[in-house]
């Protein structure tokens, strides 16, 4: 399944999701009470976390993207610089996004995914301009 496809299923079924518990809740909150109406209540809370998260998601993956499409290409994926020599770069000069972008894939290539997210976080943060 592709990319787009597969952020398209999602999204419905987020959509979808979104709709059920709204109507939970409403359904809670009707039937009155202390218990239902609580229970509406974190319906909602757990809605709206959730809804939060989605979102904090879609925009790493947004920037993120954005980033790869900016960097200056060097090699084919896969064979670019040693491990070391990327984090030594990172090392001289840890203000640079591009470098901790290639750090990131280093990580990725090397199936430590959440080293490589949270140098893509730093990365994505450096290129906004937040030290």
């Amino acid at each position: 399944m592709r990319s787009r496809t597969r952020s398209v299923l999602l999204v419905s079924v987020g959509v979808v999701y979104t709709w059920v518990i709204g109507l939970y809740a409403f359904a809670f909150f009707v039937a009155g009470g202390a218990t239902s109406v609580l229970l509406g209540v974190s319906a909602i809370l757990f809605l709206i976390v959730g809804l939060y998260v989605l979102h904090s998601e879609y925009r790493f993956v947004r920037d993120g993207n954005k980033l790869l499409a900016l960097r200056t290409p060097t090699e084919s994926p896969g064979s670019g610089p040693d491990f070391e020599d990327v984090a030594e770069s990172v090392r001289r000069a840890p203000d640079d996004w591009q470098n901790w972008l290639a750090l990131a894939e280093a990580y990725r290539e090397h199936g430590d995914s959440s080293a490589a997210r949270r140098a893509m976080q730093r990365a994505i943060l450096l290129q906004r301009g937040v030290r």
